[in-house]
């Protein structure tokens, strides 16, 4: 779980030692950060799950990263031509909080985006959203080519 004050990651089974002290020890629901003391409540599970699922696409793309760059038909999305589009193979993005940003705009694995724009900033159109993002952030993002 990661503290909604400090930013900084922490486990169930740590907050419950900080717990310990407070008198209603397991029977108010919330969960103290470690770092900075801050009570926040649990996470859902769907929130776990997704966390899960994220982490695991993230050691499969860091796995991605020692195979070449043209493998399968799969180039940054700087390559492509204004107008082409392609399908969205993985986000080589370390920054946790942008590739949050991003995903939260629509940039997921399998989605369908077509490049409208280059300069003076990469303009995506993902169904009806547009989106621009710059150079390194083109380059970080891998495609699968297709026609339309």
């Amino acid at each position: 779980m990661i503290c909604v004050h400090c930013r900084k990651e922490f486990s169930e089974e740590e907050s419950a030692k900080g717990c310990q002290s407070c008198g209603m020890f397991g029977g108010c629901h919330l969960l103290k950060c470690p770092h900075c003391g801050y009570e926040q409540p649990r996470e859902p599970g769907v929130v776990k799950w997704f966390r899960k699922q994220m982490h695991h696409r993230h050691m499969r793309a860091q796995a991605d990263l020692n195979q070449p760059v043209n493998a399968d038909g799969v180039l940054p999305l700087s390559a492509l031509a204004i107008g082409e589009a392609g399908f969205i193979h993985s986000l080589m993005i370390n920054d946790q909080t942008l590739l949050r940003k991003l995903m939260s705009l629509g940039l997921l694995p399998a989605v369908h985006v077509k490049l409208v724009q280059k300069y003076p900033a990469y303009v995506l159109q993902i169904g009806y959203t547009q989106i621009a993002i710059d150079r390194a952030l083109a380059n970080a993002v891998k495609v699968t080519v297709v026609g339309e």
